[in-house]
């Protein structure tokens, strides 16, 4: 059956098209969660050990509160495995999606020793909110991906300066460009460096959303902390000679 002037439908209502997407991702997460359980850690340090990794920020507070007292640093979704590497040093913890693909991260992060905390930066309730503030206390800081799991590339919702009023810890962007890489047809341009690339971290200034605001106060911050986000990235593309994504 079909909706007039539409896809096809099945029986039960969903578009054909979007039902074969969905069985094509399943046997996807299928396939890689075992692949990452077992594989996907050695693989990834044989790799990223040849990458070429530089950290900077124009604020010297801003490495300093990453490494010693606790921030939500945030990244864009397609930077995720650069930033691995590139933050390990530091004592992190990652909110991850509590959805299928989420699964797939936590794996990897996992068999990395990498601390997960499972939420995100829309949605994830009281548990989430207090297991990030388990691991902010203790003075490492929280990854949070603003536009994932799902995108639009380089979208930010409410959530992120709402768990930095929430939390009363700064928020951190970090802006990532890699001078070799390979790009995935994904909605995020999921970014893998090549071997022996060179990789470029900005932290920018940190950002603290006052815990006098009110909701609409909150919320209008979310356009600024975008911005300070997307300057990161683009600073750290025009350092490494790279062309700016939009």
């Amino acid at each position: 059956m079909a909706r007039h002037g539409g896809e096809p439908e099945g029986a039960d209502g969903a578009p054909r098209k979007h039902r074969a997407s969905q069985r094509v991702r399943r046997i996807r997460r299928r396939i890689l969660l075992p692949i990452l359980t077992w594989f996907g850690a050695p693989i990834y340090w044989l790799i990223s050990s040849t990458w070429r990794v530089q950290l900077t920020s124009k604020d010297p507070e801003a490495i300093k509160i990453l490494k010693e007292s606790g921030a939500l640093g945030i990244f864009w979704h397609g930077r995720s495995l650069p930033a691995v590497r590139c933050l390990r040093r530091f004592n992190l913890a990652v909110l991850v999606s509590p959805s299928a693909d989420g699964q797939l991260s936590m794996a990897l992060l996992r068999g990395l020793r990498i601390p997960v905390v499972e939420g995100s930066s829309s949605r994830g309730g009281a548990r989430a909110i207090k297991e990030m503030m388990k691991t902010l206390s203790g003075g490492a800081s929280v990854a949070i991906t603003p536009d994932g799991p799902r995108g639009p590339m380089h979208s930010m919702t409410d959530g992120v300066p709402f768990l930095g009023h929430r939390t009363g810890y700064p928020i951190l962007p970090i802006g990532i460009a890699v001078s070799r890489s390979w790009r995935m047809a994904s909605w995020d341009r999921f970014t893998v460096p090549k071997p022996f690339s060179r990789i470029l971290v900005v932290v920018g200034a940190p950002i603290v959303v006052d815990p006098e605001f009110d909701e609409q106060q909150v919320r209008s911050s979310t356009p600024a902390i975008r911005e300070a986000l997307i300057d990161v990235e683009q600073e750290a593309a025009r350092t490494m000679g790279l062309e700016l994504e939009e």
